[in-house]
C-alpha cells in the first residue's frame, strides 16, 4: 500500500510533535502507520526524530548595505539596474534585490503613485 501526500508548508507546534511520538511509542506504530494516521509525510517524521523543535525565522539586518545610502542612490539614479547597484555597493545582485524589498514601504509607494498620477493629468 502506498500513500501520496501533498506537500504543504505547514508549521506544527512542538506540543503536537511530541504528542505524535508519544502515540508512536505507546501504540508501537511504525513510521508508515504513524504517517498514515496523522497525515504527515514520513520524511517529516524522520526529520522530527532528529530535531523535534521547530526552526525559528532569523531576522537578519543588512550588514553591508547602508539603507540610507541605497535610498539616495535610487533617488539620484532611478534607472540603474540591480547588477549595477551591486557593483557600486560591492554585494551580489540578489542582496540588492532583498534590500530593495526592505526599502520599499507604503509611504514611498504612495508618493510614487501620486507623482505619476499628477504628471499624467498635466499631459
Amino acid at each position: 500500500m502506498s500513500y501520496v501526500f501533498v506537500s504543504c508548508s505547514m508549521a506544527y507546534s512542538l506540543d503536537f510533535r511530541q504528542q505524535v511520538f508519544k502515540v508512536k511509542q505507546k501504540e508501537q506504530l511504525t513510521f508508515q502507520e504513524l504517517s498514515y494516521r496523522f497525515g504527515i509525510p514520513i520524511k517529516t517524521l524522520f526529520r522530527w526524530q532528529q530535531h523535534i523543535e521547530p526552526k525559528t525565522n532569523r531576522i537578519k539586518p543588512s550588514t553591508k548595505i547602508d539603507m540610507e545610502v541605497l535610498r539616495e542612490d535610487i533617488q539620484n539614479y532611478p534607472d540603474c539596474y540591480q547588477y549595477e547597484r551591486a557593483k557600486i555597493f560591492g554585494v551580489s545582485q540578489s542582496a540588492i534585490f532583498y534590500a530593495l524589498q526592505r526599502l520599499v514601504d507604503f509611504e514611498l509607494f504612495n508618493v510614487c503613485l501620486f507623482d505619476t498620477y499628477a504628471n499624467s493629468e498635466n499631459i
